[in-house]
């Protein structure tokens, strides 16, 4: 499947152009007309059926570039994900700058479960490494239909394309597609130079254990910037309470991210080769190492909300180009001294000092020195989460060899209270933060469900 994995690799890199930027400037703007949207869909439509264009005629020298002719024929069959996905996407911001969460995400999830079956099924059938590109085009498709279905409903395109008025959108939504470009490059770096220098299997070993690791940041923090967005853009003019929002934010990615990422490191030495079979045993170094690297982008990771929303798609773009070169020389150096290994040790390397650079030349500069206040955010479920992880490591390696994965699976379960007892005892703040998110999020809900 590393054909495959770096065949998506490429495909979601070039996806992040599918829209041109400009869902977030709808999710920003307060006063479109409808001529606006109407030329913000139509735009979206064409530049998804171009960028399909592109990527077919580009799948031979790309999979030049990365040493495999095999991958030109998945590459040209991931080009379809452009359309797809653009006939979708403008409606996709309005539900999230309407804040109607719930049938978002009814439909994604259907869309997800849809291609993952249609995904297994190919494979059955021997579609081989194709297997994962059909699933996600499904998934594509069927997010779209959903999207549609629920959109019309609220607002129908016009046959309108005119571009007056629409400077600022124009140039918010360059930025921010330089800006997304640069993200997803920096993020899927580490497996393009994996597949150039290290051949297909271990891009696959790769791949593996980098989609352990990530899948958390990616999956909670998509959905806890999504709901942030649009309410920071409303709250901008108060920037306490925007500083609040972000901190209260980074507060809740922390305690769900933590927890999950320092367990999957604790954890991965028993757990990968029982569940996934002993043929992935290379991948757990690989895992433990990205799980780590998974914390400091789970807490750098909502930066992005917090530019989108201050409108300024621009600062997002020159931090992403100002730290690609480091980003691939790091990687690059890794690969050369030590495989698979030294590329993950790269990324965690990387993830930590650029984290730790973010606050002062970011967060700061938007918020205002606030530094206490940011740390003291996210510290108390890093140190509850550590405390947890080292628990569940000491309980894995005293059990006998022969213990069953249901008896180890229990005790991981059962040492989780670790963390909640520890969360109680050092963070009542994070304690009652907790509660006070949860709450809000449910009467969003609420507030939501009865609008809909």
């Amino acid at each position: 499947m590393g054909l495959a994995a770096i065949s998506l690799v490429v495909t979601n890199i070039v996806l992040a152009w599918s829209d041109v930027g400009l869902s977030s400037a709808i999710i920003r703007e307060t006063e479109l007309t409808i001529d606006q949207l109407s030329t913000l869909y139509w735009s979206t439509l064409i530049a998804g059926a171009i960028l399909c264009a592109v990527q077919y005629c580009a799948s031979g020298p790309i999979a030049g570039m990365l040493g495999d002719a095999r991958m030109e024929p998945l590459i040209k069959l991931g080009a379809a994900a452009f359309p797809i996905a653009s006939v979708g996407a403008p409606y996709q911001a309005l539900l999230q700058k309407q804040l109607r969460f719930r049938k978002l995400s009814v439909v994604e999830c259907s869309a997800s479960i849809a291609g993952a079956a249609v995904g297994i099924c190919a494979a059955v059938f021997g579609y081989g490494a194709a297997s994962l590109i059909y699933g996600m085009l499904f998934a594509y498709f069927s997010k779209s239909i959903g999207l549609l279905a629920v959109g019309l409903s609220y607002w129908h395109p016009r046959l309108v394309l005119r571009g007056s008025g629409l400077g600022p959108l124009v140039r918010f939504g360059a930025f921010q597609l330089g800006d997304r470009t640069l993200q997803s490059a920096n993020f899927y770096v580490d497996q393009i130079v994996t597949s150039s220098l290290l051949g297909a299997q271990s891009a696959g070993y790769y791949s593996f254990g980098s989609n352990l690791a990530t899948t958390p940041v990616f999956r909670i923090n998509a959905i806890a910037n999504r709901a942030a967005l649009p309410l920071l853009c409303k709250a901008w003019k108060d920037r306490q309470l925007v500083k609040r929002g972000y901190l209260e934010l980074l507060r809740l990615v922390s305690l769900i991210n933590f927890p999950l990422l320092l367990a999957l490191a604790a954890l991965a030495p028993t757990f990968v080769p029982l569940l996934f079979g002993q043929a992935w045993t290379p991948s757990v170094t690989i895992v433990q190492i990205l799980a780590l690297a998974s914390v400091a982008r789970a807490i750098s990771n909502p930066v992005s909300v917090l530019l989108l929303a201050w409108g300024r798609a621009d600062i997002g773009f020159i931090w992403n180009l100002s730290i690609s070169a480091y980003c691939l020389l790091l990687t690059w150096a890794g690969a050369t001294v030590a495989g698979v290994v030294g590329v993950a040790t790269a990324q965690m390397a990387a993830s930590f000092t650029l984290g730790a650079v973010l606050y002062f030349t970011l967060v700061r500069r938007v918020l205002g020195a606030c530094g206490r206040e940011y740390f003291a955010a996210f510290l108390p479920a890093l140190i509850a989460a550590a405390i947890m992880a080292v628990s569940e490591a000491v309980a894995q390696s005293e059990m006998p060899s022969d213990s069953s994965v249901q008896i180890r699976l229990a005790v991981a379960l059962a040492l989780g209270i670790v963390y909640l007892i520890a969360i109680w005892f050092l963070a009542p703040k994070c304690r009652q933060d907790l509660v006070h998110v949860v709450t809000w999020f449910r009467n969003r809900h609420h507030d939501a469900q009865k609008r809909s």
